[in-house]
């Protein structure tokens, strides 16, 4: 029984939506010189997160981001999508004594029972907020699928 539980997760594990390791996305207040750089901080932050897996990473080797961005895209919600050089993340980590974690990542199976959703009218024009188990998997690196 136990075996006939495994072999369907390779299937699953196809279904995995990508995640960008050294991406990260993060609210700008401006899209233009001296707005970026509290963004470029906040956004290598949740990189140095993701591709360690320690979150004491955050603070420890964030300083100078801009130097470490390859590219970046102001977003039409007020975010913008940075990419940093994978080379010279791994770089800082490695030199603050940081680990980093494999890649690829395992895909973890998500199971959780079915909850009654709240019944809350839609407000007009709204974004719905993230569903807090795909926003902590997406903010830790962390591919995952759902059970059906």
């Amino acid at each position: 029984r136990v075996l006939a539980a495994v072999l369907p997760l390779p299937a699953l594990a196809v279904a995995a939506p990508p995640v960008e390791l050294y991406a990260a996305r993060v609210p700008v207040a401006a899209a233009d010189g001296a707005g970026l750089d509290p963004a470029f901080a906040r956004a290598l932050e949740a990189v140095f997160v993701k591709v360690s897996g320690d979150r004491r990473a955050a603070g420890a080797v964030a300083r100078d981001a801009a130097t470490l961005v390859t590219q970046y895209q102001p977003q039409a919600d007020g975010q913008v999508r940075v990419q940093f050089d994978p080379v010279a993340v791994r770089a800082r980590l490695d030199a603050a004594g940081l680990p980093v974690w494999v890649v690829p990542r395992p895909v973890t199976l998500v199971a959780l029972p079915p909850v009654a959703a709240p019944v809350v009218p839609p407000v007009a024009g709204a974004t719905p907020p993230p569903d807090p188990v795909d926003a902590t998997a997406e903010a830790r690196g962390l591919p995952i699928v759902r059970a059906p």
